[in-house]
């Protein structure tokens, strides 16, 4: 986890001194999903899982112990980043490991023999994913403003 912690700053602080930098002044203020972003989001996902697995296992917290410790975390980070701080690049990427630390016990949890197990988990969790991306696109399309007829 150390190592991989490193690993995360020094990608950080590299990809913001050659290539986030030059974006800072612009007034979007957003990430792009480039290679730099992509390299970062690899190794933070990466240091999620461990940190996930080091709970259920190393921790003796089983995977439903470490779903009930890591998901208020991530609860609490949300919240907390929701008026702003999670545009702060350090604040940010611990919630993404916070996210992937909760969603590995989370999914571990799920897709156990004793519940859902994997073909069954993987069933119920895409439906679900496929029903918040259509309710997503719904709530996006009764906000855009009516266009008149000229």
């Amino acid at each position: 986890m150390a190592g991989l912690t490193v690993l995360l700053v020094a990608a950080l602080w590299l990809t913001w001194q050659f290539a986030w930098r030059r974006l800072a002044n612009k007034t979007d203020n957003v990430l792009r999903p480039d290679l730099e972003y992509w390299v970062c989001m690899f190794i933070a996902g990466t240091l999620g899982t461990v940190i996930g697995d080091f709970c259920s296992h190393s921790l003796k917290l089983d995977d439903a112990g470490a779903a009930v410790a890591l998901s208020p975390m991530v609860a609490v980070l949300l919240l907390a980043g929701w008026r702003g701080p999670l545009r702060v690049l350090p604040f940010y990427w611990l919630t993404v490991v916070a996210i992937r630390a909760a969603e590995t016990a989370v999914a571990d949890l799920v897709s156990g023999r004793n519940t859902l197990g994997l073909p069954m988990s993987t069933a119920v969790t895409g439906s679900l994913f496929v029903l918040l991306l259509l309710v997503w696109k719904e709530s996006g399309t009764s906000q855009r403003p009516a266009v008149a007829n000229s």
